[in-house]
């Protein structure tokens, strides 16, 4: 009796303090690894306050919404061990799942006020302000769970997290919903399963649907997911130069060898113009587009790795031939010349994708870059686009995008698609066939037709590579991490 009154007496002083934010509170439950269960039913309590809260909107099942939140703050704490731990660390950084799911856990308490919101507009009141005190003290137990000294970095992992994770979370959540209502018996089964099960279950599981991708022909593969992102919006340009400063993305390192991290931004910074400094200017846009076009090239290469090995088989499968059939309408060729996709499916090296993109874009300032997230300056006689303001006799547009991805995307096609570049790509599978390296400042020469200037063009991104040093970046490789997709922001 004595022993349960004196743990029921911690498990509320431990609620106090999380709600009061006391740092040295999740440490202390950072340690105890008995904690865990605690942590846990402050989820569930948590949750169930919403419930109640909510009551006003009608009626909820009090058996979903835990069940939710378990599975919700178990991958939750997972997704940020792997960017706090593992992707964006700090030199005192020592932690595991179980540390953050305790601190994580207590981090929700102050959800508990919501069960105030008996009237909508009660609801409203506590709702906000339960969600405003939460990510306090999430960013709080992120801090202290993960060793940072840097409460920024802790947000910066906190809105990485959300940004990246959310998106598969709400996945989660619908299927759950979906399957455990489709079935009413299956209730009980996942009320009695651990979390561990839970998460090994088939059903609940976010599926992939970038391998069907690769090998199943739709019409719903011509919008790839990495094209749409929701709730993108243009960070200033000193909060991205300070993201990448926490998250130690140097130039001069990767120069060196040091992996990009993938961390993608989706809008150009609509200040980037106003960075006095053309170096740190400079600087900054090349640390923008380095990991998008590496990303891109990437997905090139990989397409590349799969063609080789289809045609290297005896014989293929159905979605194999599905697969193949898809890639020769993606790269423009109709008459099924497997010599001709070898030759289109190449990635374009990385000095001479950032050279044109900061030509075109005049480093990020352009009107069309920031308005229409073109990188390229590449024309389009559609209705959608945007119409130069000077007035030079033509009815052409310049393409416009929804995020910088599209654009560079957008860019390679056209490079291995057009006719007019026909010329790189056999330069390009020369160097290829003799085992050569495929730069930027070997390839320059054959992009004459991209500008109306011609050669003078070519020579200007050849001056562009040298002056800048960007043939450094040709061996640039993406940091491989736990995260399929990279982070997007």
């Amino acid at each position: 009796m004595w022993y349960r009154e004196k743990m029921n007496s911690q498990y509320v002083n431990r609620i106090i303090r999380a709600c009061k934010l006391d740092a040295s509170l999740y440490e202390e439950v950072e340690a105890d690894k008995s904690a865990t269960l605690q942590a846990a039913s402050v989820v569930v309590l948590s949750s169930i306050a919403a419930g109640i809260g909510a009551i006003s909107l009608g009626a909820s099942s009090f058996l979903m919404a835990p069940l939710l939140s378990l599975v919700s703050w178990y991958i939750w704490a997972y997704l940020i061990y792997l960017i706090g731990a593992k992707l964006f660390p700090e030199p005192t950084t020592k932690s595991d799942h179980g540390e953050l799911l305790r601190t994580i856990g207590f981090s929700s308490a102050p959800g508990l006020i919501r069960v105030f919101g008996f009237t909508p507009e009660l609801m409203s009141i506590t709702f906000i302000g339960a969600g405003i005190w939460m990510l306090i003290a999430m960013i709080v137990a992120v801090r202290q769970a993960l060793d940072y000294q840097s409460t920024w970095r802790a947000i910066g992992v906190v809105v990485i997290g959300f940004f990246g994770g959310a998106p598969y979370l709400i996945k989660i959540f619908h299927k759950i919903d979906y399957d455990l209502w489709k079935n009413k018996d299956e209730v009980a089964k996942f009320k009695n399963d651990t979390i561990d099960q839970i998460l090994k279950k088939d059903e609940i599981k976010p599926k992939s649907t970038e391998d069907k991708e690769n090998f199943i022909v739709t019409k719903n593969t011509q919008k790839k997911q990495d094209d749409l992102i929701d709730n993108t919006v243009s960070l200033n340009a000193s909060v991205v130069a300070s993201l990448f400063e926490d998250l130690d993305y140097d130039l001069s390192k990767i120069r060196k060898g040091k992996k990009v991290k993938p961390f993608y931004i989706s809008l150009l910074p609509k200040d980037l113009s106003l960075i006095e400094d053309t170096k740190e200017r400079k600087e900054l846009f090349i640390k923008i587009v380095l990991p998008l076009i590496l990303h891109e090239n990437n997905k090139i290469e990989k397409d590349r790795k799969e063609l080789f090995r289809v045609l290297a088989k005896k014989s293929n499968t159905k979605e194999e031939k599905n697969w193949l059939k898809w890639k020769f309408k993606e790269y423009k060729i109709k008459n099924f010349d497997i010599s001709e996709l070898k030759i289109r499916m190449d990635i374009v090296p990385v000095s001479l994708a950032i050279a044109q993109a900061a030509i075109e874009s005049g480093w990020g300032t352009s009107r069309f870059a920031l308005e229409g997230n073109a990188l390229y300056g590449q024309w389009t006689w559609s209705d959608k686009g945007l119409k130069p303001l000077e007035n030079d006799g033509g009815d052409h547009k310049v393409m416009q995008f929804k995020i910088l991805t599209a654009s560079i995307k957008a860019y390679k096609k056209n490079l291995n698609t057009h006719s007019g570049y026909m010329k790189f790509r056999e330069a390009r599978a020369n160097l290829r066939n003799k085992n050569e390296k495929v730069t930027g400042l070997k390839l320059t020469q054959y992009l004459d037709k991209y500008a109306a200037t011609g050669k003078e063009y070519t020579k200007k991104i050849e001056l562009t590579i040298v002056k800048n040093s960007l043939s450094d970046f040709e061996n640039a490789k993406l940091l491989s991490t736990g995260l399929r997709k990279g982070i997007k922001l």
